[in-house]
């Protein structure tokens, strides 16, 4: 068996901080850095699993291996492993350090919204040695495998995007203002994730 696809990337990361958080963020009710603990291996929040580095400052060797399903365990020694489970609507996992999200992504097919990912890592102790005196590049390195769940996520139907030119174009047509359109506001989203359903009241009304 092998994966459907491999891809290889450098991360830049600062104050021990990374996480694997869906692209499409209007959706999140917490962004990363918020509610990231140090000392994280892991964790599991909507949309996202944070990681903690051994070094302060320093570029990480990041390979995703994606796979239609569960693979076999990656031999060898590591010195941290850790599986945890992550909702992805967008089918594309951005790489985020504290200071915000890195240039390049890991995309995955879209047959699935949940996602199991086991989380490897080597170089640990040299990269926090190496961190004492400078900014260590590649010491510290990852490989994440990701296959399906088994199911989609917490919603029932399908996600799918709908673009709006404003937010009052929803109230125009008879939806009343609540949190999430605040949410969406505040960050001035225009992209929507929608379910089927509110994506056919969407486009009928609009």
């Amino acid at each position: 068996m092998e994966p459907l696809n491999v891809q290889r990337v450098n991360v830049l990361v600062d104050y021990y901080g990374l996480s694997m958080q869906d692209a499409d963020d209007a959706w999140l009710p917490a962004m990363f850095p918020e509610g990231f603990t140090s000392g994280d291996f892991g964790t599991e929040h909507p949309g996202r699993v944070d990681v903690t580095t051994a070094a302060h400052t320093h570029t990480i060797g990041f390979t995703g291996q994606v796979w239609e399903q569960e693979p076999p365990p990656l031999q060898g020694v590591w010195d941290k492993t850790a599986v945890a489970r992550i909702e992805c609507r967008s089918g594309v996992v951005r790489l985020w350090s504290m200071s915000g999200p890195g240039l390049d992504d890991i995309r995955l097919p879209s047959a699935s919204t949940m996602w199991s990912v086991r989380i490897y890592c080597t170089g640990r102790e040299d990269a926090a040695r190496a961190g004492r005196d400078g900014v260590p590049d590649g010491i510290e390195r990852y490989v994440t495998q990701f296959w399906p769940a088994g199911g989609t996520a917490s919603s029932p139907s399908a996600t799918a995007g709908s673009n709006v030119r404003a937010l009052a174009d929803l109230a125009h047509a008879g939806w009343q203002p609540s949190d999430w359109a605040r949410v969406m506001l505040h960050r001035r989203r225009k992209n929507l994730a929608a379910c089927d359903t509110c994506l056919r009241r969407l486009r009928t009304a609009l």
